[in-house]
């Protein structure tokens, strides 16, 4: 039923009820208790707002139909109008539905209750849990407006006290910050930042108290404000003392003022102000960190990175790493940040001299649209050419190019010309310069405040003249020009940049003239306070040699303290350092502190993004992390992390990892079986001695009789996507995924033992808070908060597996486990190849079509599920030819980031063309247990020959060795499971690529994917033919998406041979 009908319904049935009053009926209460309830439904509008439009305007009408409903039922006496009244009680008081209930409409319902005779202790009850929940769902401004409505409710009732507190309660809370973008508290902040580089005694009790300050405005502020002071706070605390604005970053996180995304942006831009600048610690940062989480590109940050680059090690280096970023991007960054990022670069490198091209950069990587004109300062023409500011510095080195561009810009253009007009003033002489002024005077192209802008720079530069007198005149027509809202950004600031060129000239003259116009201004209400507070700094500096900071923080002090007082005190966690021995406090140290914590982040992408600049910073031989990981080892929960990390380099370089060798000879000794195995590992390819575990007794909780009743046969874990992991009562539902059924079997103790000693295990490991259901749905909160929507570990199966590897570690020093049953142990529970860990992915090949994305471009009003069964149209996928090269196989995903998430999976392979040569399971590939190290040796059971194998954990696809082996082909080092023949010719091999990151969940609206590709040669695939005979493909593409909780799932398969017309 839709809304109006609904509507129409309800009507008719009041009408009933009114005609049953008029002919004398009576009402029971009872009916009232049935039927009213029916009415509210109506309003309990949810998701039907996006599908019945009718809803809105019948939502608009809620107070009027309840006073409807009253009028009609008073007509039955005062009895039924109080069963009524239970009724709206009741329902207010339902969490499930209250918020359906907004304020205003509760008041018309209690005031008209109230004239209709109803109890005053009722109403005045009722009326005063409306005022408790004022604070709800406002900012300062609509709080003020509620309270004023609260006041005129309680006059209604005749409770005139009540009303005076509302009215007392409304000024107080005036007192406030409010609006939408009031960035006041953050210039406060500012200034914060100034006083204790001055008084760094004070630092720390300050930044305490604004910490404190801001997660109070956060219960009613707007998102931009409290974000805003967050980073401000932040950086001024990384200023002050890097180590400790780790604390107040995690606190911040924790309290979901500020998210991953900003931390990182402070951390590496204020790392690369510094002076000890650990410049490849920022760019791995940068690119494994900021780019995958940045919606937009952060130039600061790329133009201080590649600059810092150029001082420190000249050219050559900015080049490559400035290539090295522009690949990164390609790989990991945000889709519609890419183009971004890519201008970043290339503004940068135009600065410094250097050409684009070299960085890798082509015309394809930068686009703009019509709204980033002002955006990127882009200069449109007549002729549709469109240009940046470096490029129209280029072209105008005269007064007489300046003429001509300027007469050919387009009216839609807005560009801004200061900058050339700043580039070019110090091109010109004395005569040039007068005579510039007069033509941006006389132009019509040029506004008054655009004009005042350019101006000001012409006097500045005639002061370098000596013609003070023409430098004075033209700052005065600058000032002339400009507004009074030029002492503020909205103006362009050009009261500002006018007193700047005037106060050059002459101090002494020209500041009691910019004082006067200051306070003209202020008193004639031309101006806001908010203007001159945010621009503070810049208007002292301008009046004043030396700016009194004391005495102006005495006054933000003071100021502060009165808005605050109007804050409620709710029971919020402060904030408070915690004092550390021996604290590092250089940026570089903290940038590195902050890495290595996100080796155990619950956010997967973020983990692996840890361990992967771990890895590169100690392949590259770098000194600060070698320290850095000494302190972090101490802690288990980093120690597996880290031992991967060092599995990883020493791979490549065994070398790398002695500096460790004290700590892997301990590790060795771990209780925690995986931190045992690695440390033992990585003892051996670096010649340390490995200690043998010490024999234990076992827990008597092994040999305890359990009842029969085995969980495992009937666990039916269902939990709905996105929501935590409950609260399990069974030890088999508490480890549930993970299975028992291999350690079981080989230590011969039943799995119910085993389950019940891993729950021993996690109570001694860490306290149940920390990974209960509670724990669970509160860091959900808080990673969504912190702009992390993307796959995450639960705390609780973190925790398990831990539990799991200490478990196997209780079992061999019982000597319940031997070192031969360590091997199937190993393949079931090794979680990670440490051979992937640094191999170089690659950026999509063009030959990988778009899914969705490109359907949804065509098809913008038309339902998701027609893209699931137009599957057999599904003409997308390659399989063929990429690069010259044919492809042997193919494994692709492909998602598109919206509310539905649509997939597509895509697969082939080639085949040797018998029946007996695959094996038919559940999986397309054939699959196997080795890891890159053991791929050379992998051995196949049931005498199968795949031509093509897959590690199904580490997602990988390859040519299967033994065929590779037959042919007379060797496998080489270099690659991803190259084969070469005997002259070296690359014959076959893997390649892995990535376009940004399927594990995200925050609607981007734009498509993400990675695959694999087996590619051979043409040479190869004739060898491979003459070999086997007759090959034929197989193709399964598979789509889904989950809408409103209802996966709808389509797959399709194809296979045929493959004749030699096919190929090339």
């Amino acid at each position: 039923m839709n809304g109006i009908t609904e509507f129409e319904r309800n009507i008719c049935i009041l009408s009933k009820m009114g005609a049953d009053a008029w002919n004398g009926k009576k009402m029971e209460d009872e009916i009232i208790y049935q039927e009213i309830p029916k009415f509210f439904n109506l309003f309990y509008v949810g998701d039907r707002q996006a599908i019945d439009y009718n809803l809105y305007y019948i939502k608009e009408r809620m107070g009027d139909f309840f006073i409807l409903v009253i009028d009609t039922l008073s007509n039955f006496g005062l009895n039924t109008l109080k069963a009524l009244a239970l009724v709206f009680e009741s329902e207010w008081g339902n969490e499930k539905v209250k918020t359906f209930w907004p304020s205003s409409v509760r008041r018309q319902i209690i005031e008209s209750l109230s004239n209709h005779g109803i109890d005053h202790e009722w109403a005045v009850k009722e009326l005063e849990k409306v005022e408790n929940g004022i604070w709800e769902g406002y900012n300062i401004q609509g709080r003020v407006e509620e309270c004023l409505k609260q006041s005129k409710a309680w006059l209604m009732i005749e409770e005139t006290d009540h009303s005076f507190n509302s009215l007392e309660k409304m000024l107080k809370m005036s007192f406030g910050i409010y609006y939408e973008k009031d960035f006041q508290f953050s210039a406060w902040i500012d200034w914060l930042d100034v006083y204790i580089e001055l008084y760094p005694e004070k630092a720390e009790e300050l930044i305490i108290l604004f910490a404190n300050y801001i997660v109070k405005i956060s219960n009613y502020a707007e998102v931009d404000t409290y974000n805003s002071a967050s980073n401000t706070l932040l950086t001024a605390t990384f200023k002050w003392n890097p180590q400790k604005a780790l604390q107040l970053a995690s606190w911040l996180i924790d309290q979901m003022l500020i998210t991953q995304e900003d931390v990182y942006s402070v951390f590496i831009r204020e790392t690369l102000k510094s002076d000890d600048g650990n410049l490849r610690l920022v760019i791995f940062s940068l690119s494994n960190l900021l780019f995958p989480l940045a919606p937009y590109a952060n130039f600061k940050i790329v133009d201080l990175l590649l600059k810092a680059i150029n001082v420190k090690y000249g050219s050559q280096k900015t080049i490559e790493s400035s290539r090295y970023l522009v690949s990164k991007i390609r790989i990991l960054a945000q889709k519609k940040a890419r183009y971004n990022w890519f201008y970043s670069i290339k503004q940068t490198m135009e600065n410094l001299g250097f050409d684009v091209e070299k960085a890798g950069i082509t015309i394809k990587d930068i686009h703009f649209d019509e709204h980033d004109m002002i955006t990127y300062n882009l200069l449109k023409l007549k002729d549709s050419r469109v240009l940046d500011t470096n490029e129209v510095k280029r072209y105008v080195l005269s007064v007489d190019d300046y003429v001509d561009f300027l007469e050919e810009e387009t009216d839609n253009s807005h560009f801004d010309w200061e900058p050339i007009i700043i580039n070019l003033a110090n091109k010109l002489n004395y005569r040039e310069i007068l005579n510039l002024s007069e033509i941006i005077l006389n132009s019509d192209k040029i506004n008054d405040r655009k004009s005042s802008e350019l101006i000001s720079i012409l006097s500045q530069r005639l002061s370098d003249f000596n013609d003070f007198d023409h430098a004075i005149k033209l700052g005065k027509i600058s000032l002339n020009l400009s507004k009074p809202n030029g002492w503020g950004n909205w103006g362009g600031r050009s009261r500002i940049k006018a007193f700047n060129a005037l106060i050059k000239v002459n101090k002494n003259q020209c500041r009691p003239l910019m004082y006067r116009t200051l306070v003209n201004d202020i008193k004639n209400s031309k101006i806001d306070a908010k203007t001159v507070t945010l621009n503070l700094g810049d208007i002292l500096g301008l009046l004043t040699d030396e700016i009194p900071i004391k005495d102006i923080w005495q006054e933000i002090d003071h100021h502060i303290q009165i808005l605050f007082e109007s804050y409620p005190s709710h029971d919020l966690e402060s904030f408070e350092f915690v004092n550390l021995e021996d604290e590092i406090t250089t940026p570089s140290n903290a940038l590195m502190d902050l890495v290595l914590g996100c080796l155990n982040h619950p956010i997967r992408f973020i983990s692996e993004s840890a361990i992967q600049i771990c890895a590169d910073l100690l392949i590259n031989g770098d000194l600060m992390i070698q320290r850095s990981i000494n302190e972090f080892f101490k802690d288990e929960s980093f120690s597996e992390q880290i031992l991967i990390v060092m599995d990883a380099v020493s791979l490549k370089d065994p070398f790398k990892i002695g500096f460790f060798r004290e700590k892997l000879i301990f590790s060795n000794t771990s209780s925690n079986y995986y931190i045992r195995r690695i440390s033992g590992i990585l003892c051996k390819r670096i010649g340390c001695k490995v200690n043998n575990p010490t024999r234990i007794d076992l827990p008597k909780i092994y040999d305890k009789t359990f009842p029969d009743l085995n969980v495992f046969d009937f666990i039916n874990i269902d939990i709905p996507n996105g929501q935590p992991l409950p609260d399990f009562d069974f030890p088999e539902e508490i480890i549930y995924p993970y299975d028992l059924q291999l350690i079981s079997k080989l230590s011969n103790y039943p799995e119910i033992n085993l389950s019940h000693r891993i729950v021993e295990i996690m109570y001694q490991l860490a306290d149940f808070d920390s990974w209960s259901k509670d724990a669970e749905g509160k860091l959900r909160i808080i990673l969504k908060s912190a702009g992390l929507r993307f796959t995450f570990y639960p705390p609780r199966l973190i925790l398990v597996r831990r539990a799991i590897f200490h478990l196997i570690c209780e079992l061999i020093d019982g000597e319940k486990l031997a070192s031969d049953d360590l091997v199937y142990i190993d393949q079931t529970f090794r979680f990670y190849d440490p051979a992937l860990i640094l191999i170089e992915r690659t950026r999509r090949p063009v030959h990988i079509k778009p899914a969705y994305e490109e359907y949804r471009s065509k098809h913008l009003t038309t339902p998701a599920e027609n893209w699931i069964e137009n599957i057999n149209n599904c003409n997308n996928s390659v399989f063929r030819i990429f690069n010259g090269k044919f492809i042997l196989a193919e494994k692709t995903e492909l998602k598109f980031i919206d509310l539905d998430l649509p997939t597509e999976l895509r697969k082939s392979k080639v085949m040797l063309n018998s029946g007996k040569n695959e094996k038919t399971d559940n999986l397309f590939f054939y699959n196997v247990l080795s890891n890159v190290q053991e791929y050379g040796d992998t051995l196949l059971q049931d005498g199968v020959i795949p031509l093509i194998i897959q590690n199904n954990g580490y997602n990988w696809i390859a040519l299967n060795p033994i065929i590779g082996i037959q042919l007379g082909w060797k496998l080489e080092n270099t690659g991803l499971f190259r084969w070469v023949d005997e002259d070296n010719n690359i014959m076959v091999e893997s390649k892995c690529w990535k376009d940004g990151l399927l594990d995200q969940f925050e609607p981007s609206f734009e498509e993400v994917g990675e695959g694999w590709l087996v590619l051979a040669s043409e040479n190869a695939l004739k060898i491979l033919k003459a070999q086997y005979g007759l090959l034929k493909r197989e193709i399964i593409i598979e789509r889904n998406l989950n809408k409103n909780g209802y996966v709808y799932r389509e797959s399709k398969f194809e296979e045929h041979f493959l004749y030699k017309t096919y190929f090339f």
